[in-house]
């Protein structure tokens, strides 16, 4: 019996993981969650204001979550308050579930509306769904928030490069659950990049290791 459609349809028309008819799962839950790197079905939006922020600039978060059902959580989060505005949903083939990505925010908007992002993880975290080993979580920052011109972000940059080298490397790769095999596919070890000039220049170009 299919609550939506109001009656009794076929067997091989039944959908068990929505329990409903096909028809209704795919107007329930078929545009909930996004192709890989679609983006948000919205378009981006920048939450905050960033001339006031402590850190200049924005944060983007993402995290893969797992779930054995993730259109029906993805339907229970609309359902539930979630603020469907803040993040959207996209399938992601290293994860049993989905990915969710958040809109940048500034750690004031964070702050100040910490109250709706705990209620999307206590709506996760009610329905079974988890993050544990071999699920990302990936914290974008805009290049200002290392500086106001090019020249002050690439030094700054490079400073981190520098300090994430050799035996500090082995410490984030530890601390991250990443192992040597793979460690290197996502954030190589800086350490052979060369010089702090060197560093520098790497710094300056977008999509550098």
């Amino acid at each position: 019996y299919c609550e939506d459609f109001g009656r009794y349809v076929h067997e091989w028309w039944w959908n068990d993981d929505a329990e409903l008819c096909n028809d209704c799962a795919e107007a329930r839950y078929g545009n909930l969650i996004q192709s890989y790197h679609e983006g948000h079905p919205d378009g981006l939006e920048f939450f905050g204001d960033a001339n006031y922020s402590f850190i200049a600039g924005f944060i983007g978060i993402e995290l893969e979550v797992t779930t054995d059902e993730p259109e029906r959580l993805a339907y229970m989060m609309q359902k539930d308050g979630c603020r469907t505005d803040l993040y959207h949903l996209e399938r992601d083939c290293s994860v049993d579930g989905f990915e969710m990505i958040f809109q940048p925010m500034t750690l004031e908007y964070i702050r100040e509306h910490v109250s709706d992002i705990r209620h999307i993880f206590n709506v996760l975290n009610q329905y079974g769904a988890t993050a544990e080993s071999g699920n990302g979580l990936h914290i974008h920052i805009s290049r200002t928030a290392f500086g106001n011109d090019a020249a002050t972000q690439a030094r700054r940059i490079a400073l981190c490069m520098k300090a994430f080298a050799g035996d500090n490397y082995n410490r984030m790769r530890a601390a991250s659950g990443r192992d040597y095999s793979d460690a290197g596919d996502w954030c190589r070890d800086n350490a052979g990049v060369g010089n702090f000039s060197q560093k520098k220049q790497v710094a300056a170009t977008h999509r550098a290791d």
